[in-house]
């Protein structure tokens, strides 16, 4: 079985796009990862602040 050009080409579409969705979701989960910590501090200070 001989690839035709097109199906290259679309297989290569279905590659590019997997890497760059793959790859930003790497970068938002690392973001949220760096975030949490002040997220964290934040909502309790916020809930010491309102309890007090």
């Amino acid at each position: 079985h001989f690839e035709t050009s097109d199906e290259k080409i679309n297989s290569l579409i279905l590659d590019f796009t997997f890497v760059i969705s793959y790859s930003l979701v790497v970068q938002f989960s690392k973001i949220k990862f760096s975030l949490a910590p002040f997220n964290v501090s934040a909502a309790t200070f916020i809930i010491y602040h309102v309890i007090r």
